[in-house]
């Protein structure tokens, strides 16, 4: 399914570094909206948030990084709801997916509640799990009900209420369509990757043993999901190494997946040697949050982070130890 998290920045007079990351899910509290995870406490204010954003829950969740990752991911019929317990009762969240299955518009109006909607979004990258060539809601549903339609309309006493929703999994491609025409195109600071080819079979819940190299141990090895992770990078490379454009998608494409590739890379690597410069020339409050993100803090990275910093006091200050 669509993935889930989302982390957006804004060309912005005030310094951000990427903080505001929110994941999306279902919870029971509001079966009907979608229940943002955020990593931040944000509170609405009309002051700043322009009348047409969507608001959704207000402040952050108190939860561990692998109750977000179990309640963002919960699909219904294959995995069950992750139940939270807090000092206000307990919750129940399920996939987010059920009403947003491509979070970007999400992802969108959260920015301009938070910083109002005067800039535009340095870049917003969506990044899809593989397009289905069948339109069908039948088929469409089949595809995620492993018991079948005849069953889950015998058994369900809501049919037509919960069809509605999982229908949701499959509109990836009209939020797509509709951040297109809020961005004018995709050649500027919206850009969406989705697999093409390849992908449209795998169950959600598909883990087969397998062997598979990770990116840093090269060495091949039957692991635990290894068959279908080499699936999945194998239909990815595939798609982010085409260099034509495929027009028999319904929607098109502006350009080949490998020169967009090429065009995010690069906005992405001017805009952080933008921060970089601006933190370490500047200093004080800049930096400080700079270097806690270059993990100045974190005991792994400390032989990395003291050659960095000897590299900068000698760029600008000719200074070296």
């Amino acid at each position: 399914m669509e993935s889930k998290l989302r982390a957006f920045e804004l060309q912005s007079p005030e310094y951000q570094l990427c903080q505001t990351i929110c994941v999306t899910a279902i919870s029971t509290r509001r079966w009907d909206e979608t229940h943002l995870l955020r990593t931040y406490n944000h509170q609405y204010d009309p002051s700043i948030a322009p009348p047409w954003v969507t608001t959704y829950n207000e402040g952050t969740s108190d939860m561990s990084t692998w109750q977000v990752g179990r309640a963002t991911t919960a699909t219904p019929f294959f995995f069950k709801p992750l139940e939270v317990k807090g000092p206000h009762g307990s919750s129940t969240f399920k996939d987010g997916g059920i009403r947003e299955n491509n979070p970007s518009y999400c992802a969108y109006s959260e920015a301009a509640s938070v910083w109002g909607d005067e800039n535009e979004p340095a870049i917003l990258l969506s990044i899809g799990t593989g397009q289905t060539r069948s339109i069908s809601d039948g088929a469409s549903l089949a595809g995620i009900i492993p018991f079948g339609l005849s069953t889950f309309s015998k058994y369900a006493e809501k049919a037509a209420v919960v069809k509605n929703s999982l229908i949701k999994y499959m509109e990836s491609e009209d939020r797509h369509k509709m951040m297109r025409t809020i961005a004018k195109g995709e050649h500027r600071w919206y850009k969406r990757f989705e697999v093409t080819d390849g992908l449209e079979k795998l169950p959600p819940d598909q883990w087969e043993l397998g062997i598979f190299s990770l990116l840093n141990d090269r060495k091949l090895a039957a692991r635990p999901g290894g068959r279908t992770l080499s699936k999945i990078r194998t239909a990815t490379n595939v798609y982010l190494n085409r260099r034509e454009i495929d027009k028999s998608l319904r929607l098109g494409e502006y350009a080949a997946p490998h020169q967009k590739l090429k065009q995010t890379a690069e906005k992405l690597v001017r805009m952080r040697r933008a921060r970089e410069l601006e933190a370490m020339t500047q200093g004080g409050e800049k930096r400080e949050h700079w270097e806690a993100f270059m993990g100045k803090h974190l005991i792994g990275e400390r032989d990395f982070f003291r050659k960095y910093q000897e590299e900068w006091d000698y760029a600008l200050l000719g200074r070296k130890n």
